[in-house]
């Protein structure tokens, strides 16, 4: 029993002076140690040592969200030491991200302090800074009289104080003189942020406009690591953090008319959702968000001057031109390349690090055909065309015709516009019958239709595109009793995401398919997740999307998505299962 009681007493002791040998400094009436960090020492282990939480540590030393280095010096506070305060006011903190081109003396003379004041409070800036590095400014809070004037740097440090506490958004309208830094300080936002929500900035600000100023809490933020006290060991062990640019046609030329740039938006705004997904999974992202609008020589101009160094990778741009020029400029740096929209890519475009996510409908007709013969190899089957031109009126069509052709199996081809009362009565009296349609336009669609109403057709199964195949859901009269197609989108947004996206941008209106917001969220999901420290990406078994099914394999010198789903439609009820 006396072991055990000196054992504790020695513990307890011990834990009274474990900071007694370290230097302390006072900042803003806090007392702090000065602490030099040892080789392959983590936040915890650093927490545990003072008895100090995370958290307290990365709020007081915000560059921990970097990972820590042998030598770096940190500031940790001293529980529940306050000292008196002066009878001088306490400096303020301002914590400050260091702007491009920005240099130690152009922030001093910002904040009115010295060079030396700002490396002693940050001592990692003595060698310089650079653009995105934080440091922490205190700066004097000297009582002025009422006639005494200030310095308009020091009147724009005074502005930065709380003023959106709302749980809301909040709409502001463009006042003359007003720019993007100044309104980002009123609302105490970081420049970043209010960029994110707003990508049409990327252009500027005109007088009038009106921007999107996020609510105060829970909002989605691209630059801040995420669930501190998770990390076991340090931050650098778990926190991957990544540079993503994104090349987008936010705005169209004037020039240019019935071009939908809002979708592009709304991809982006499905992004953002993603990230804040990710920044649960301990994935952080630096987001660099760029109007290329719809010419190639912004997209050039974007590359040559704007372009951040040591970008990890790039989502966009949307059409073939653009892409040719981006896919050039990856190939050359070694940047991860993401392509979502089109499927026109230049097989000179192609690297190891291109993703195409769209295929061509010869490439996706070659994944379908596989599977419906799969499932439907012993049946007989018939084409119905609907266009003289037997090759290019469908690439399903021709892909399965070439693949019967491959295994001997015999196929009848039908004429739409001829078809006979004797094929019709062999489609609907035959057993194990697979009808394919070639392309064709609705109305064609509703005059076979009519012609097969009379018969039923109760052994045969119709295979249509997705078009013709919605069109029949939404009218019953036209729907045969087995009707499959299939498409690469499922949209099927689950309530978190509904009710996330209504919180930050209002009420979801969708009227298309695909829906260019889940798109977004899909692929800023999947691909931000399976990279890693290493730079490579490492794709999951499984990731829970909300309309794609992603399925990337190698082809020729890139990747191409060919994931997509089968829609059944049999007997009044729908299945639809993921090839």
């Amino acid at each position: 029993m006396k072991k055990n009681i000196l054992f504790v007493l020695v513990l307890l002791f011990s834990l009274c002076l474990y900071g007694q040998d370290y230097p302390t400094k006072t900042i803003n009436g806090v007392r702090y140690y000065v602490y030099n960090v040892a080789k392959s020492e983590g936040i915890y282990r650093i927490s545990k040592r003072f008895n100090v939480s995370q958290e307290a540590i990365i709020q007081v030393n915000p560059t921990l969200t970097e990972g820590l280095k042998e030598g770096q010096i940190i500031y940790i506070p001293v529980e529940g030491s306050r000292v008196e305060q002066s009878s001088q006011a306490s400096p303020k903190q301002v914590i400050y991200e260091v702007k491009r081109r920005e240099t130690l003396y152009s922030i001093s003379k910002k904040f009115g302090i010295s060079i030396n004041q700002i490396i002693s409070d940050n001592p990692f800036a003595q060698d310089g800074v650079r653009k995105g590095d934080i440091l922490q400014i205190f700066i004097p809070n000297i009582k002025r009289k009422k006639n005494e004037t200030t310095d308009k740097s020091q009147k724009k440090v005074e502005a930065i104080v709380p003023k959106s506490t709302s749980k809301h958004s909040v709409r502001h309208i463009v006042k003359p003189k007003e720019t993007i830094y100044g309104i980002s300080r009123y609302y105490n936002l970081e420049t970043e942020r209010l960029m994110a929500v707003n990508p049409k900035l990327s252009k500027g600000l005109k007088i009038g406009d009106t921007i999107t100023i996020p609510p105060s809490v829970a909002t989605p933020y691209i630059k801040e690591a995420n669930n501190i006290n998770a990390v076991p060991n340090s931050i650098a062990d778990t926190l991957r953090r990544y540079k993503v640019v994104y090349l987008l046609p936010l705005s169209a030329d004037k020039n240019i008319k019935n071009i939908n740039t809002e979708r592009f938006v709304e991809f982006y705004r499905g992004s953002l959702i993603a990230m804040e997904h990710l920044k649960k999974q301990g994935v952080s992202l630096d987001v660099y968000v760029f109007d290329n609008q719809l010419n190639a020589e912004e997209t050039r101009s974007l590359l040559k001057n704007k372009m951040p160094k040591d970008v990890d990778m790039i989502i966009g741009p949307a059409y073939p031109e653009q892409v040719s020029i981006v896919a050039k400029y990856t190939k050359e740096e070694s940047i991860h390349h993401i392509v979502p929209f089109t499927s026109k890519i230049k097989e000179k475009d192609k690297h190891s690090l291109l993703y195409q996510f769209n295929p061509s409908g010869a490439d996706i007709s070659k994944k379908v055909t596989e599977y419906v013969l799969q499932k439907n190899g012993k049946s007989n089957f018939y084409f119905i065309d609907f266009d003289d031109d037997k090759i290019h009126s469908s690439p399903l069509v021709y892909e399965m015709r070439k693949a019967l052709k491959n295994r001997s199996i015999r196929y009848v081809n039908i004429d739409a516009k001829r078809i006979t009362e004797a094929q019709l009565s062999t489609l609907a009296n035959g057993k194990n019958n697979f009808v394919v349609l070639s392309k064709c336009s609705k109305n064609d669609y509703r005059e076979f239709a009519s012609k097969l109403e009379s018969y039923n057709l109760k052994n045969t199964v119709l295979m249509a595109d997705e078009h013709i195949f919605a069109l029949a859901m939404d009218n019953r009269n036209l729907t045969p009793k087995d009707f499959i197609a299939y498409s690469l989108f499922c949209p099927n947004p689950d309530k978190l995401y509904v009710d996330t996206y209504t919180k930050y941008f209002g009420k979801r209106e969708v009227n298309t398919t695909p829906n260019y917001d889940l798109l977004g969220y899909d692929l800023t999901l999947y691909f931000c997740s399976t990279q890693k420290m290493d730079k490579s990406l490492v794709f999951q078994s499984y990731v829970d999307l909300q309309q794609s099914n992603l399925d990337f394999g190698k082809k020729a010198l890139g990747f191409l998505n060919t994931g997509c789903y089968m829609y059944h439609f049999q007997n009044g009820v729908l299945t639809i299962e993921r090839i």
